[in-house]
């Protein structure tokens, strides 16, 4: 970013053919606004304070500047003066900012389909992947040695007022061999400088659920803990039969934009209707590196296992695991793009109670209308307690 603007200080030095030989001072500029010329009509403004050198930023650069302290004050004053001018970017980065989320869309909307440079194009489709209302139906049926089912989920997320999104849940299990779930829940997300804060309450068959999740971020580290009470999805009898304690820690490192480490762990106690049925204690290791960042985002990864539970009949047995695997195109299953798109993920593992199998899921996404994603995939894997699981996924999303 330094190298950015002083590369546009010396391009306005040349368009106007005065070219000075400067010194900058090491010396934090207070106040941006003391650097802009002032318009004759504004009159609650500062008076014009010109640089030693002589030398007076343009409006761009200053509003880049803002946005590198989160100047809330000056970036509202600059967005409102100079609308049109300012470049879309980081326009829209600032609109995010200040969380005016209902003007950021129409930003992102209107330059959506006019970009061609993928940093731009990818900007503006991350934010509607993260800001925009959207709905979501998944409908799959599933099918393992014990058990077949079919699985549907429902959502809308839609933006409320000052950083607040309120969601909408709806998830049903239907099968012929334990009762039926149903689940329902209502969820607030809260926007923060870096993350998040998402509260969630909800009920399974007149049992209550919750959540609390925060996201944040710092430098080139991702953040995700998680506490709560949901359904335990481990294996076939827990999904039916039983509900879920946990506490969860999601850790995502960036070596660069093609390494990443990703650690989690969680602690599950887990309950059959009124009964305690044991502890449960997840491990997970993932290393990714990425051979293509842009599509087909050739990738292989390494990653290992621990899973341990309370020896009960009804609970998995403990296990490890290791594996080796490659994918290309994942990251386009569930997100804004023009044209039709195959993913693939295939990996071999090693497990140390149930020995060697092959994990494999393939399908393919693209857009239907105009802001929207519709994907179809197929997956072969196993389950924590041996099961191989075979499932068939059609997964709809809209973004509005």
């Amino acid at each position: 970013m330094k190298f950015l603007l002083l590369f546009i200080l010396l391009v306005n030095l040349f368009a106007n053919n005065k070219i000075k030989i400067i010194t900058l001072e090491k010396k934090e500029v207070k106040n941006i606004f003391s650097l802009l010329p002032l318009d004759k009509n504004e009159t609650k403004r500062k008076k014009i304070k010109i640089s030693k050198n002589g030398f007076k930023f343009p409006f761009y650069v200053s509003f880049s500047l803002d946005l590198l302290k989160t100047n809330k004050e000056e970036m509202s004053y600059l967005i409102k003066k100079y609308n049109k001018k300012l470049p879309f970017r980081d326009k829209l980065e600032g609109l995010i900012k200040l969380k005016r989320i209902s003007e950021a869309k129409k930003v992102a909307f209107e330059n959506l389909k006019k970009s061609n440079e993928p940093f731009t194009y990818k900007q503006i489709r991350d934010f509607y992947m993260n800001y925009a209302n959207r709905l979501k139906i998944e409908n799959s049926f599933v099918s393992s040695k014990n058990i077949s089912y079919f699985k549907n989920k429902n959502s809308i997320k839609n933006y409320c007022f000052r950083g607040y999104y309120l969601y909408l849940k709806n998830e049903n299990y239907l099968n012929n061999k334990y009762s039926n779930i149903y689940i329902f829940k209502v969820g607030v997300k809260e926007l923060l400088n870096k993350g998040y804060n998402y509260f969630e309450v909800g009920e399974r068959n007149l049992k209550l659920l919750f959540l609390f999740k925060n996201y944040n971020y710092y430098h080139k580290f991702e953040f995700n803990s998680y506490v709560g009470r949901d359904k335990a999805d481990e294996s076939e009898y827990l999904l039916f039969n039983t509900t879920k304690n946990y506490i969860k820690e999601d850790i995502l490192y960036h070596f660069t934009n093609r390494n990443f480490l990703n650690v989690n762990f969680s602690f599950n106690s887990y309950n059959n209707k009124e009964s305690f049925l044991g502890n449960g204690f997840l491990m997970n290791l993932k290393y990714i590196q990425k051979l293509r960042v842009t599509y087909p985002d050739f990738s292989y990864y390494i990653f290992s296992n621990f899973n341990h539970f309370t020896k009960n009949i009804n609970l998995p047995k403990s296990s490890c695991e290791v594996g080796v695997g490659g994918f290309f195109g994942l990251n386009q299953k569930e997100i804004y793009h023009h044209t039709i798109k195959p993913f693939v993920d295939t990996s071999l593992t090693y497990n140390c109670k149930f020995g060697s199998s092959v994990n494999f899921l393939a399908g393919v996404s693209g857009r239907v209308f105009r802001s929207d994603n519709l994907s179809f995939s197929i997956n072969d894997s196993k389950s924590l307690n041996g099961n191989n699981i075979f499932e068939y996924k059609l997964n709809y999303i809209y973004w509005f």
